[in-house]
């Protein structure tokens, strides 16, 4: 049986926009630029939710990842009031504990309508999520409410990732980083040392992961120094 988070805010408590930390269901949020509302005008399912005001500082973020990773986000949201706010928010996910984020779907305007953001993901943990102030005037009197925040877990039999420095590896990427050990040398002259980069590979599935040892194509300059030690992976093993 798979378990959603669901962050319905109604046992949480913070009533000021002030940066600061706050539990909603069972999971450790920062909040800045926003509160738990409970007013009439707060758009809210229950009886409170998260409001939002449109400030470049204003963000809702997990302070803990998911690890069983992402499979969809949902939530819906709503104007607080008759505030004529035009900013427009984004969602987006972290793979490395929040020192790096990539947007998840299309930001978001809030108007008077309830609107429902309903995005796929499908990645696997660990994984966490925030939502934030993307574009667009900014205004204390500008706010917005989202409730009912769903994140459903990623359930893949296996899945491979790949860590730098315990930094994630993004699939396919091309661009080297210092964060993740993939860069080796803003210059280097043959007469250099050798410059060795270890990585790590974690199973974050749910399956066994059946590995091959790993090869190279491209530049002589690089080898693989070290065969893989074994070549099947169980869950969350690396």
């Amino acid at each position: 049986t798979i378990t959603c988070y669901r962050a319905t805010s109604e046992s949480s408590a913070k009533g000021s926009y002030a940066a600061d930390e706050v539990s909603i269901d069972g999971r450790s949020w920062f909040l800045s630029e926003a509160l738990i509302g409970d007013q009439t005008n707060d758009y809210k399912i229950g009886s409170r939710s998260i409001r939002f005001r449109a400030d470049v500082n204003s963000v809702a973020e997990m302070l803990e990842d998911q690890l069983l990773g992402i499979n969809a986000v949902s939530f819906n949201y709503r104007r607080f009031g008759t505030d004529a706010i035009t900013a427009t928010f984004v969602v987006e996910y972290s793979k490395d504990s929040g020192n790096s984020w990539i947007q998840l779907g299309a930001a978001i305007t809030p108007t008077g309508t309830v609107q429902t953001f309903n995005q796929s993901l499908q990645q696997s943990g660990p994984v966490r999520l925030r939502i934030k102030y993307n574009s667009g005037t900014t205004n204390a009197n500008h706010r917005f409410n989202i409730d009912d925040l769903e994140i459903c877990p990623f359930n893949a039999p296996a899945e491979i990732e790949v860590f730098g420095n315990q930094a994630s590896i993004q699939d396919g990427s091309t661009t080297t980083s210092l964060q993740n050990n993939t860069k080796f040398s803003n210059s280097y002259f043959t007469s250099d040392g050798v410059i060795t980069k270890t990585f790590t590979i974690t199973n974050t599935g749910t399956g066994t992961l059946s590995l091959s040892q790993p090869t190279l194509t491209g530049a002589s300059e690089f080898s693989i120094s070290a065969a893989l030690p074994i070549t099947s992976l169980s869950a969350g093993q690396s």
